[in-house]
């Protein structure tokens, strides 16, 4: 019921909604909530918070719409094993709307994070789509020297080099195994172009940057519940997780503690509204893209040239993986208003 719900599409044309639609679609979806049924599916949690956005209601007792988005990957992690995109590129369109930059760059490098878990195909239209949008249109807003955000993007602190290479290199890693590329040349032109607003010294210190990740146990723990599959539990991506990429998880007890150095290199990033979520990592790149360009990237003179051609190369084939769930992918939120 909460998934038909959602699917309601209020749009009108390309520029407008009907409120009456909308209003309908929002009542029902609190109607859910107040039964505690909505809570079991993490896409009806993010449009009834894109609505309450929109039109808030108010009412005395519920949560508001960042509570909802929330409440969406908290849904996601404990019933989903955080296999679901669009929480958290919602939560950060939601951020990025509110002038809260740092957050939502936080929050998009968690949606890339889930992508990499995957292999992109043609029939991720969608969410590529979205992936394209931060790329093309936000990440050069969110990084400017003259950003007037109130919480801007700082781009002389490491921590915030590692967190723009993280975010690619997820969308590298989204990228391996599948036959179609992802990033395409204007893609390589936006990623040189912000790469070189970064000045030599910030880029050289990025191997020493702690900084903090979304650790799904915490996420679980502080629910109060543990990953329960419900049957038939809904793919984000029309491709299996890749297996290789789950598996790549570093060995705590294995790691050496940081020194004094690195410490001093991990300045403080701005965390979403639940930093109790986030556990502090050693800067490690995992896609084979973004290793092969990082020498490229800390080098006194950004060679974009050499940079653009090996970001262009053909994605590797070796994990390839079949398709699952076909059509189930859709996304049932409303037209993106990140722009608006």
């Amino acid at each position: 019921m909460a998934a038909i719900i959602s699917s309601m599409n209020p749009s009108v044309n390309s520029k407008e909604d009907s409120e009456e639609v909308g209003g309908l679609q929002q009542m029902m979806l609190w109607h859910l909530y107040d039964t505690n049924t909505l809570q079991r599916y993490p896409m009806g949690l993010a449009n009834l918070a894109d609505l309450e956005e929109i039109s808030p209601t108010s009412i005395p007792g519920h949560p508001t719409a960042e509570d909802l988005l929330y409440e969406s990957i908290t849904s996601s992690c404990s019933r989903y094993d955080n296999l679901m995109v669009y929480p958290h590129s919602m939560l950060a369109g939601f951020l990025y709307r509110q002038g809260r930059h740092a957050e939502a760059l936080q929050s998009w490098i968690n949606a890339a994070s889930v992508l990499s878990r995957y292999s992109y195909s043609q029939e991720d239209e969608e969410v590529f789509k979205e992936v394209y949008e931060v790329v093309h249109d936000f990440l050069p807003v969110m990084f400017r020297k003259d950003s007037t955000s109130a919480d801007p993007v700082p781009l002389s602190k490491p921590v915030s080099f590692a967190q723009f290479l993280l975010l690619f290199d997820f969308i590298c890693k989204w990228e391996e195994g599948s036959r179609t590329s992802v990033f395409h040349n204007s893609w390589a032109s936006r990623f040189c172009s912000a790469a070189s607003l970064f000045s030599a010294d910030v880029r050289s210190d990025v191997s020493k940057v702690h900084f903090p990740m979304l650790d799904i146990a915490s996420v679980q723990e502080q629910s109060g519940s543990k990953r329960t599959p419900d049957a038939g539990t809904p793919s984000v991506m029309h491709n299996t997780p890749n297996e290789s990429n789950t598996s790549e998880s570093v060995d705590e007890s294995q790691q050496e503690p940081a020194s004094h150095a690195e410490k001093i290199a991990s300045q403080p990033t701005c965390i979403p509204g639940r930093p109790h979520w986030y556990k502090e990592n050693p800067f490690q790149l995992t896609s084979r893209k973004m290793q092969g360009v990082l020498n490229v990237l800390t080098s006194p003179k950004i060679n974009t040239s050499a940079l653009k051609l090996q970001l262009t190369a053909q994605p590797f084939l070796a994990t390839k993986r079949s398709s699952t769930d076909q059509g189930r992918n859709a996304k049932t939120s409303r037209r993106s208003r990140n722009s608006t």
